[in-house]
């Protein structure tokens, strides 16, 4: 996700934070599998709500720099396909932190099986992918109705 918010239009500013925050995620996520969490006892938690956490701060970062270009100030934001994306983004990766943290600490032991709470983060990955999807079709719906 950080590499698509690299590649993202209006993201200039930010790009050689984004590879810093790579490298330092990749570090604490190694850090993380061979002391804190090790692979073969369960869920890496701490290094999912690391990355989780490095993603909602780029994609508010992104989301921030939409609302400050000049050329977007007369313009629906719903015509713009990378506002979607910037929501949708913090939309699912939100949920998905407030479930490792949350899961974290009154479940650590029972963290692969919580059942209908997982189908809630997953139901939120695929509804962000298939925004991803369809992203650059939605805003030529809302212009034919704006136009109106």
């Amino acid at each position: 996700m950080l590499t698509l918010i690299y590649f993202l239009p209006f993201s200039c500013a930010i790009q050689n934070k984004i590879i810093l925050s790579i490298t330092i995620f990749l570090v604490a996520g190694l850090v993380n599998s061979l002391w804190i969490q090790p692979v073969d006892t369960g869920i890496q938690s701490y290094t999912q709500m690391f990355g989780n956490s490095i993603i909602l701060l780029f994609s508010l970062i992104f989301f921030k720099d939409i609302f400050r270009q000049n050329r977007f100030k007369n313009t629906n934001l719903l015509s713009l396909p990378y506002f979607w994306i910037a929501t949708f983004i913090l939309f699912s990766f939100g949920e998905s932190f407030i479930f490792y943290f949350f899961s974290t600490i009154f479940f650590p032991v029972h963290l692969n099986n919580l059942g209908f709470v997982q189908m809630f983060v997953q139901f939120f990955a695929g509804l962000m992918f298939l925004v991803f999807g369809v992203a650059f079709y939605i805003p030529k719906v809302f212009k034919k109705y704006s136009e109106n």
